[in-house]
Order: C-alpha cells, then sequence, then structure tokens
C-alpha cells in the first residue's frame, strides 16, 4: 500500500490490539467511544504523530476510517 500525502504508512490496526490506551491503536471519539467495530485504519497526518483519542491536539491532523466505513 502506498503512504499517505505525507509519506507516512498508513496505520491497520486490529480493535483488540494488545497495544491500547494512548498508541493510536483503538481510535476513540472524545466520549471515548470507538470508531469502529471492526478494524482501524487511519494516518498519523502531517505532524506523523497520533494518540488513541482523536481530539487530543497531537491527533487533529490525522485522517481516519470511522463508523465502519461510513466517515472517512
Amino acid at each position: 500500500m502506498p503512504g499517505d500525502l505525507w509519506g507516512n504508512r498508513y496505520n491497520y490496526p486490529g480493535i483488540n490490539s494488545t497495544v491500547m490506551a494512548n498508541s493510536g491503536y483503538t481510535r476513540t471519539d472524545v466520549q471515548m467511544k470507538k470508531l469502529n467495530g471492526n478494524y482501524n485504519l487511519f494516518s498519523a497526518g502531517a505532524n506523523g504523530s497520533s494518540i488513541s483519542i482523536i481530539a487530543a491536539e497531537v491527533s487533529k491532523d490525522d485522517v481516519f476510517r470511522g463508523h465502519n466505513g461510513n466517515f472517512v
């Protein structure tokens, strides 16, 4: 798979990954609800950094898949 617009890899971690909090693996909204029920797919954006909560300052430039593919 080609990289994102900033030359970074896309991240495709499983929902039940053993690496969870503040790792960018299980993506959550500001209410800590999971964005997807089946899998996550996201780019860490221009800054190349991300944590699991999409509303965090470091994650605000992320491009992600949400609602099981109904929102990108």
